[in-house]
């Protein structure tokens, strides 16, 4: 499967849609100024410039009443969080690790967190949901949430999980949940028009003015708004269904990239295939999300996913419709009369255990090098808080205490994976105590500018991560210059890199010349770092926050470039390429081909310590 084509052909197939979608406001606009036209007297439409003057005002006002509602919902939906979205469906917080299963589901969640550079969410459960299903809530990162249904839990393999899990995280790390806040804004929005028309058509009494034929008007009025407000609520859910059916594809296709095994979405898949339930959810409000989850039996115009079977060929191409009849009906049969039909498409899940299984993520994680005990550690919220607060050298860290022990004790290279668990226990805190966090963090990280470039790059993923969970919205890009608009700031942060993270002055103008070759080919350029070096790059990385989308991958990939001149990954090196996948809201890229002998040392270390429980250090 050629996942970068089918990566790019959704992401066309999603603009289409969105301008689609625009082009219904504008025709439900137009229509409405139209009535306006019709039912305005005519001293109102003199008074308003004639005719044509009347149109584009009424158009213009209409636009701008659709779109108001709109930005008011998505703001309010971007502030309620995506805890806020899963306890509307009865979901429980699953923090609870006592559970061989919810352990394992951790473990799972923790290490595809930690490969895939982001904080590990919380974890939901819809205990009274017996199919299979997951979704996962939240404006960006730092506030997700993953929940996933009693059947899920019960029925899946690690593998399974792995795939599931990973294809959760694609629609996260794709930008797939601020697509979605912004389709339901403007599907409320344009509700509105629908909304006026029904009350215009049941309450005709209101409408005052118009002598004995009142209420005739009005009611002529309320039922033209109802059929313009339903006919851009039907094709708006069209292309809200067509964007969604676009990103599952992508999420399916990401998903396997960033596992490498296909097979454990594809059988999660055909698990949720043969469900006599197919993925369908009890609850009231179930519907609401249904854009949102693993796998959804809608009607065919409105579907909001794929058809399984297409999924499944994508992953399998040898997979048949035959071989789906065949698990549904297998699945219908009692417990064990499945296996006298002949081999069973798959076996019962086998004994769970904590320990994942080798070339599980094709992405190394350090999960098994963080010590069990530690893991405990982190799940108290407030010692949670004073080992971040240490780990981002923060003067307001207590001196002496277990969580400054702690991030004395730890590797160079396990600082950022530690913070990052720390966040689904640092979320439980009262909003109160996390901006006081913050702002400790803040002034901590001003008050110490000898930060060398490891320190400096996890205080500011930290900071941009906390401020991502108090306010969601508040950090969103979009930016659209190109890179010949930003090469200033590409060069200081190339600049910058290769002097940070190479002793060898001409081995860091070999790497820093490799990545201007990548980014800017036929360019030539001195190697002049910048000195202070800190402000150097916290310019470059705001003004870098400004380029496209495409610009800011060509930027990494030159990062890349730089980090591989030396065939060997730095500690500092994996956090800068951290920090600015988190800053400029980028996938955080594979390294595993790229990691140096002393990494696996290092791991096998982490893993020995792992197992007794006891804390290393090796700076």
């Amino acid at each position: 499967m050629r996942f970068l084509k089918d990566q790019a052909a959704a992401r066309r197939r999603t603009r289409l849609c969105l301008v689609l979608l625009a082009l219904v406001v504008l025709l439900m606009a137009l229509a409405s100024a139209g009535l306006a036209l019709v039912f305005l007297p005519w001293e109102v439409i003199d008074y308003l410039g004639g005719r044509e003057a009347t149109l584009v005002k009424a158009g213009l006002t209409f636009t701008g009443v659709i779109t108001a509602a709109s930005c008011w919902k998505v703001r309010q939906l971007a502030r309620l969080g995506g805890e806020a979205v899963v306890r509307r469906l009865g979901a429980l917080p699953l923090d609870d690790q006592a559970d061989p299963r919810t352990r394992q589901l951790h473990n799972v969640v923790a290490e595809m967190a930690l490969a895939a550079g982001i904080p590990v969410p919380r974890l939901y459960l819809l205990p009274d949901e017996p199919a299979i299903n997951a979704f996962i809530s939240g404006y960006g990162p730092a506030d997700a949430t993953l929940c996933l249904t009693r059947g899920a839990l019960h029925q899946l393999t690690r593998d399974e999980l792995q795939g599931v899990v990973a294809h959760e995280f694609s629609h996260l790390l794709n930008g797939d949940m601020r697509l979605n806040l912004r389709l339901l804004g403007w599907l409320h929005g344009i509700s509105l028009i629908a909304d006026l028309g029904r009350e215009l058509f049941f309450d005709r009494s209101s409408t005052t003015g118009r002598g004995s034929g009142s209420p005739l008007l009005g009611g002529l009025l309320g039922t033209l708004l109802l059929v313009i407000g339903g006919c851009g609520l039907f094709f708006a859910n069209l292309i809200q269904a067509a964007a969604a059916r676009s990103r599952e594809r992508l999420a399916d296709a990401s998903a396997v990239q960033f596992t490498r095994q296909p097979q454990g979405l594809a059988n999660a898949l055909k698990k949720i295939a043969a469900h006599p339930l197919q993925g369908r959810l009890y609850h009231r409000r179930a519907r609401s999300v249904a854009h949102m989850v693993l796998g959804d039996s809608g009607a065919s115009w409105f579907a909001t996913h794929p058809p399984v079977l297409e999924r499944i060929q994508q992953l399998e191409p040898d997979f048949d419709e035959w071989q789906l009849e065949r698990l549904r009906a297998e699945a219908l049969l009692p417990m064990g009369v499945a296996h006298v039909a002949g081999n069973p498409a798959f076996a019962a899940p086998p004994p769970v255990s904590a320990a994942p299984p080798l070339a599980a993520v094709a992405t190394p994680t350090p999960w098994r090098d963080i010590p069990v005990t530690l893991r405990a550690f982190v799940r108290q919220p407030r010692q949670a808080a004073e080992l971040l607060l240490a780990l981002a050298a923060s003067p307001s860290a207590a001196d002496g205490g277990a969580g400054q022990r702690w991030a004395d004790s730890l590797h160079p290279s396990l600082r950022l994976p530690v913070a990052q668990l720390t966040f689904p226990a640092i979320r439980q805190l009262p909003r109160p105590v996390l901006r006081q966090l913050l702002v400790d963090l803040k002034t901590g990280f001003a008050a110490t500018p000898e930060l060398d470039l490891s320190r400096y790059c996890l205080a500011r993923i930290i900071q941009r991560q906390l401020i991502g969970s108090l306010a969601p919205g508040r950090q969103r890009l979009s930016g659209r210059r190109t890179l010949a608009q930003a090469r200033v700031a590409v060069l200081t942060l190339y600049a910058v890199a290769a002097e940070q993270n190479h002793r060898d002055v001409q081995a860091a103008r070999r790497a820093f010349l490799l990545a201007v070759a990548s980014t800017f080919p036929g360019l030539h350029c001195a190697y002049e770092p910048p000195h202070p070096w800190r402000p150097a790059l916290d310019g470059a990385l705001a003004r870098l926050g400004l380029l496209s989308i495409a610009a800011r991958t060509l930027v990494l990939e030159g990062l890349l470039c730089l980090v591989k001149a030396d065939e060997r990954v730095q500690t500092s090196e994996l956090e800068l390429l951290r920090l600015y996948c988190t800053v400029l809201e980028l996938p955080y890229p594979a390294l595993d081909e790229y990691l140096s002998v002393t990494d696996d040392k290092l791991s096998q270390k982490g893993r020995r310590s792992a197992d007794t429980g006891h804390v290393i250090s090796d700076v």
